[in-house]
């Protein structure tokens, strides 16, 4: 994989803080061939079946193979590392003498991923709002998008907005003036980091064709 430099979009709706990166075409291209590769094979797809862990009311769940993203532990490791720094950045909520900072002295931060999973979706499928236990960070990242640009564009019209087939992000309190949702139309080659206590949720859609991402839980290693 070519050596590039990751440019961070860092977004914050509201409290939490999430990191959008955009893919190496190496990543979406060996993601989407293994994921492909599992779905036509009935008893490796069986094997790898990742739904009884899972909230999503979707067509597939598949665990990925370690040996597939150890390929890019550098790259995950490298975003996690930037998203980070990037949010220890940020002015403490209130004014203080001293903020605690996210990292440790010596600016040293390392990760493990602890699981990962291709979500396959298809017209009728969503996922309910959920959140990741057991992990620090979360990565959720966009292979594959129906051919639902009408879709969209007509529930752009709504008096809603846009939510068919979209990932929203939900924090905080409903009121006036204050914001609690997030909504992300999923575009290929677009990942996004993000804690992994966050909840969200994916909203169906009608389009034909498939939607298909994979998520990463992470842990954040610190020391020297």
């Amino acid at each position: 994989m070519k050596k590039s430099k990751n440019k961070i979009k860092l977004i914050r709706p509201f409290g939490p803080s999430i990191g959008k990166f955009k893919l190496p075409k190496s990543i979406i291209e060996d993601f989407n061939d293994a994921c492909d590769l599992i779905a036509k094979d009935e008893q490796l797809s069986d094997k790898l079946d990742y739904s009884d862990y899972l909230a999503g009311k979707v067509k597939q769940e598949i665990a990925i193979p370690p040996e597939l993203t150890s390929n890019y532990n550098n790259y995950f490791a490298t975003i996690v590392a930037q998203y980070l720094k990037e949010v220890d950045k940020l002015p403490p909520p209130i004014e203080c003498s001293k903020s605690a900072s996210l990292l440790p002295a010596n600016g040293y931060v390392g990760t493990r991923i602890d699981s990962g999973w291709f979500v396959r979706s298809f017209a009728g499928d969503y996922n309910p709002v959920h959140m990741h236990p057991h992990a620090a960070v979360s990565c959720v990242g966009f292979l594959k998008v129906p051919d639902w640009d009408d879709e969209h564009k007509q529930d752009w019209q709504d008096h809603t907005g846009l939510t068919h087939g979209c990932l929203t992000f939900m924090f905080g309190d409903q009121n006036t003036l204050s914001q609690t949702t997030h909504v992300i139309r999923p575009k290929v080659g677009d990942i996004y980091v993000f804690p992994a206590w966050l909840l969200h949720a994916v909203y169906p859609f009608s389009s034909k064709g498939e939607r298909r991402s994979f998520s990463l839980n992470m842990s954040i290693l610190t020391g020297a």
